[in-house]
C-alpha cells in the first residue's frame, strides 16, 4: 500500500469497473422486456427491514443490438428487480445467464 504507483493502478481498474458496472445499468431498459411480477418485504441487506419492494421480471428484448462488448452479457441474461418504490431506488438485482453469450476473443 505504500507503492504510488500500485495504488494508482488499483484506482484506475476500480474506476473502470464501475464505467462498465454503470454502462450495463444504463442499458437495462434498452435491453429488456420488464414484467410486473408482486411484491415482497425488505430485509436485511435488501431494501430497508418489513418496507414493501416492488418484484419486476426481467427478459432479453428480442432485436436487441448491444452498442458494444460491455453490454453484451446482456442478450443472454434474465432475472428480476426489487425496486423500492417509495425511496426511487434497487434494492436488489438477480440476474442469470440462461444462453451461451460471446464475449470476443474466445471468452
Amino acid at each position: 500500500m505504500t507503492d504510488p504507483e500500485e495504488l494508482r493502478r488499483k484506482r484506475d481498474q476500480e474506476h473502470a469497473e464501475a464505467e462498465r458496472t454503470l454502462r450495463i445499468v444504463r442499458a437495462m431498459p434498452e435491453a429488456f422486456l420488464f414484467e410486473y411480477a408482486g411484491e415482497e418485504k425488505g430485509s436485511a441487506g435488501i431494501g430497508r427491514a418489513g418496507d414493501t419492494l416492488v418484484k419486476v421480471n426481467f427478459r432479453p428484448k428480442p432485436g436487441y443490438q448491444p452498442p458494444s462488448h460491455v453490454e453484451e452479457v446482456l442478450a443472454g441474461m434474465q432475472g428480476y428487480v426489487l425496486i423500492d418504490a417509495v425511496r426511487y431506488r434497487i434494492a436488489s438485482i438477480d440476474g442469470t445467464l440462461f444462453k451461451e453469450v460471446g464475449f470476443g476473443w474466445g471468452f
